[in-house]
């Protein structure tokens, strides 16, 4: 015979362990979706003046795609938009036009059947030129990503930068100080391909020979597309020491003198001695 409070009893034991289980099964769906965020970034890129650059915006783990609608602020004295290419194959027919505010860029597209995926995905490139300086691209408050139902998805917008491409360039050779008779120097330039310029200079070789005493600056220049840089560095020629041993002084053989050269930064007699002064001496007959 059933007992109708024992089978109640265990219904509800298997009721509420069914609840669990479907507790812990949504929990887990949950966790899962939340550890990766949804994101639209625009990717920060550098250019020379005159340049025309390529802005890529990415999109990621978003699924069931079925509108997009971006709009993207910059400033149009750094920067000025031409049009969106490179489009991403899944939006066919995505449009992107500068609007009326001349900063901002509107980047519009529906799915016409089915919504569509995209895993750290390009959404397509804005081309730009430009003119110099440094512009952050942004995404306005208004800009919305939406499922295929038109319900809105949640995503974490990240902006770029436009700014002037760098170079590290330097050149090696050139000492702080010459004097008018040293020899000529070769320097060398990083990265190679560049030229040298400024007083002195004969194709990659500075000369100090003949040049008065004075400052002299010397500039590298390397040139990469429609970037040019430069690097100098500055040398001293200092003019030859006036040595006066005084007047001539008339010794007997077997005796001997103090020459003195006057105070300077260095000395070298031609007896290999290398100090001021030396004991000149007569050897008798």
């Amino acid at each position: 015979m059933i007992n109708l409070e024992e089978l109640r009893s265990v219904n509800l034991k298997a009721h509420k362990k069914m609840k669990r289980r479907v507790f812990w099964s949504l929990l887990f769906v949950v966790l899962y979706i939340n550890a990766y965020t949804q994101t639209a970034q625009i990717n920060s890129v550098t250019a020379c003046t005159g340049d025309t650059v390529l802005v890529p915006i990415y999109l990621n783990n978003l699924s069931n795609v079925g509108a997009i609608t971006l709009f993207v602020e910059y400033n149009n004295q750094v920067i000025t938009f031409d049009t969106i290419v490179n489009v991403n194959g899944s939006t066919p027919g995505l449009i992107g036009n500068g609007m009326s505010n001349p900063t901002r860029v509107g980047i519009v597209w529906n799915a016409f059947f089915n919504g569509v995926s995209f895993t750290n995905e390009k959404l397509c490139d804005m081309r730009f030129v430009y003119l110099g300086g440094s512009s952050s691209l942004t995404f306005h408050p208004a800009s919305e990503i939406a499922d295929y139902n038109g319900f809105p998805i949640s995503t974490t917008n990240t902006g770029g930068t436009v700014s002037q491409q760098s170079y590290s360039i330097d050149f090696t050779g050139l000492s702080s100080s010459f004097c008018p008779n040293d020899a000529n120097v070769t320097l060398v330039g990083t990265p190679s391909g560049g030229s040298f310029s400024g007083t002195g200079i004969s194709g990659n070789n500075f000369s100090p020979s003949g040049l008065a005493a004075d400052d002299y600056t010397v500039t590298y220049t390397y040139t990469d597309g429609n970037c040019t840089y430069t690097a100098s560095n500055t040398s001293t020629i200092h003019p030859l020491p006036d040595v006066d041993l005084g007047s001539d002084i008339p010794i007997c053989d077997g005796s001997s003198t103090l020459i003195d050269a006057g105070t300077h930064n260095s000395y070298m007699w031609s007896t290999g001695v290398s100090t001021q002064s030396i004991i000149a001496t007569i050897q008798g007959s």
